[in-house]
């Protein structure tokens, strides 16, 4: 059973989420749908998914390319978001011949181990230690740069943090290093940041346009970590005029 989004016609642009978010993160890029067909799923382990104990970035592709078949669709442009964003960067590794350009926003290449092993022990002793409405509370604060009625609403709706997944999903991005892999990307890809992105800095996107020969990197000003939802006007032109040019 897949859980997503099909929105718009046209080019198939596939959107991918981050860590502890669901498909209503992208309610902002909906409006894409007048010139793209959208798919938009909840990755594994997040959303209205069915609970699964195989929480691996493979396992996740795999779901992924799995909803790709059952709907035809055999190339496409692919836009991923923090985790998202290594989800794409390993699709594009094992099935880089179905990939027309890639989209790689507020994430990084490289997931050092030990660092990233102590930041997931503290979330799981908080999320043992204070309610799940907390934990979410905490989640967007740390996403955001500044906080309006609107992008409060909208972070309400794209969080869902499920208890039971919510760690083993955080896993999946342990130690990994698609850094060496980026220097033969062949398609074009836009990598976009943000000034204020306290989760993936903007030094990790500066690095993977230095490796990405044919890349473009755009930089939101005055933004946090979902640069897409804080942003969502500069966010959407940026993604049509790459995916048009």
């Amino acid at each position: 059973m897949f859980s997503y989004d099909d929105i718009g016609e046209g080019d198939v642009l596939v959107l991918l989420h981050g860590l502890g978010n669901r498909k209503e993160a992208w309610v902002p890029q909906h409006e894409l749908g007048k010139r793209y067909r959208l798919i938009i799923p909840d990755l594994i382990g997040h959303g209205s998914s069915p609970i699964d104990k195989n929480l691996t970035i493979g396992h996740a592709v795999s779901h992924i390319i799995a909803l790709m078949d059952s709907l035809g669709i055999e190339s496409f442009h692919l836009c991923g978001l923090s985790l998202g964003g290594l989800i794409a960067q390993e699709i594009y590794r094992s099935y880089r011949h179905r990939i027309k350009r890639l989209i790689l926003a507020n994430t990084c290449s490289y997931v050092p181990f030990v660092p990233a092993h102590m930041f997931i022990s503290k979330q799981e002793q908080y999320l043992r230690e204070h309610p799940v409405v907390d934990f979410k509370a905490h989640a967007i604060n740390s996403c955001f740069h500044k906080m309006d009625e609107r992008k409060q609403q909208l972070a309400d709706n794209s969080f869902c943090i499920r208890k039971e997944t919510y760690i083993e999903s955080s896993k999946m991005a342990l130690g990994k290093n698609y850094f060496p892999s980026l220097f033969f990307v062949r398609v074009p890809v836009l990598i976009i940041s943000s000034t204020m992105d306290k989760v993936t800095p903007l030094i990790n996107s500066v690095f993977m346009h230095q490796a990405i020969f044919n890349s473009k990197l755009v930089v939101i000003p005055q933004a946090g970590h979902l640069s897409n939802i804080e942003n969502p006007e500069q966010f959407n032109k940026e993604v049509e005029l790459f995916l048009a040019s």
